[in-house]
């Protein structure tokens, strides 16, 4: 008896099949890392174990390895991201069936992020999770009032969050696209959304714009009018630094960045990290010197007379690494301005670094966009 022949096309089948098996069998085994990015709300309204109770669902649904804890910086986010590589996409999609609503962001982070915000009350399956014994809902009706930490010194605003019977929260942390005044709500509390609204004006003189949620339960009232703080947004696309006062435009310089395009990968890749950072230190560098492997031996004053050093932990980065050595500071060449030149840091004209660092300050944000 012959051997039988295989045709090409059953050996592609075959092929792609174990393929398609692999690539299953590998996304499933991807971790993913849940983060309660509203514990001061939940905290606020006697409400726990919700991100703990999601963690389980989807690690029954997934088979995953999945870990749930508070997130060390954000406290009282509004939206839910999750953030995810190419290769995790399906898992990414069996969560937005979870939640439906949460925002996207691609990393190149092996883990899976997902970042629980206050919009997670507005979903079905919390009202099971809520009523199971050792879980707290008494105050869920309540309106929420999120404000800056600036607004805790008026004491119209304490009175006027007394008078209402709301809970007043510290918004750690502002969201760019958030900086106009407004109320999001439920469309069931339209009415209490617009009463608040006329209160509002009354006292601050204030008029703000009505957004219907469909993913909240409560009434949230962001309140960002006199925002002063500076903070700083760099472009790199367009190699153009922003400094901001509150929500104006104060001044634009150009920059020099990571000689490799792209979002920061790995260690010594020359790239410029992407994300929401802050400045945590800031050195006199005017003796330092560094090396660039030239030939020309170090060079004093390679980062002319100030290095803000930056805060880029993983919970900060769009790849959902973390890097150190990270910073805003001057240069011995100001040619290299306006191109991609470093090993991941900006650089700027010493002049202007002069100029930013009276205004900056420690706790400074600096957000870094493709």
């Amino acid at each position: 008896m012959g051997i039988r022949k295989i045709s090409p096309r059953a050996i592609l089948i075959l092929v792609l099949s174990i393929t398609l098996v692999s690539c299953i069998y590998f996304e499933k085994q991807a971790p993913i890392k849940i983060f309660n990015t509203c514990s001061d709300y939940c905290d606020s309204l006697n409400v726990s174990g919700i991100a703990k109770s999601l963690g389980k669902e989807l690690e029954k649904k997934l088979k995953n390895p999945i870990s749930v804890e508070n997130h060390p910086f954000y406290k009282n986010q509004i939206r839910s991201i999750i953030i995810y590589s190419k290769s995790s996409k399906n898992i990414a999609r069996e969560i937005k069936k979870f939640i439906p609503f949460i925002k996207d962001s691609l990393s190149n982070s092996d883990t899976v992020f997902v970042l629980l915000g206050i919009d997670v009350f507005g979903l079905k399956w919390t009202n099971s999770v809520l009523n199971k014994p050792g879980v707290k809902s008494e105050s869920l009706n309540k309106n929420i009032l999120l404000v800056p930490d600036q607004f805790l010194k008026y004491k119209q605003l304490l009175n006027f969050s007394k008078s209402n019977d709301l809970i007043l929260l510290k918004l750690d942390h502002l969201p760019q696209n958030d900086s106009v005044s407004k109320i999001l709500y439920p469309q069931a509390k339209e009415s209490v959304a617009k009463s608040l609204s006329e209160k509002i004006k009354k006292i601050f003189n204030l008029n703000v714009k009505f957004e219907a949620d469909s993913s909240l339960k409560n009434v949230v009232i962001i309140l960002n009018p006199i925002i002063e703080d500076y903070w700083i947004r760099i472009v790199k696309s367009q190699f153009k630094l922003y400094l901001y006062k509150g929500d104006k435009l104060v001044k634009v310089y150009p920059v020099g960045l990571g000689k490799n395009p792209g979002d920061k990968e790995r260690v010594g890749d020359m790239r410029t990290p992407e994300g929401d950072f802050y400045i945590i230190k800031i050195h006199d560098s005017r003796n330092w010197t560094h090396d660039f492997g030239d030939g020309k031996g170090p060079i004093r004053g390679a980062y002319g007379p100030w290095f803000l050093r930056l805060y880029t932990g993983s919970d900060r980065t769009r790849s959902g690494k973390s890097w150190t050595g990270i910073g805003i500071h001057g240069t011995h060449d100001s040619t290299s301005i306006g191109k991609m030149v470093s090993e991941g840091c900006i650089r700027m004209y010493n002049s202007d670094i002069e100029e930013l660092r009276k205004i900056v300050k420690i706790g400074t944000t600096v957000i870094i966009d493709p």
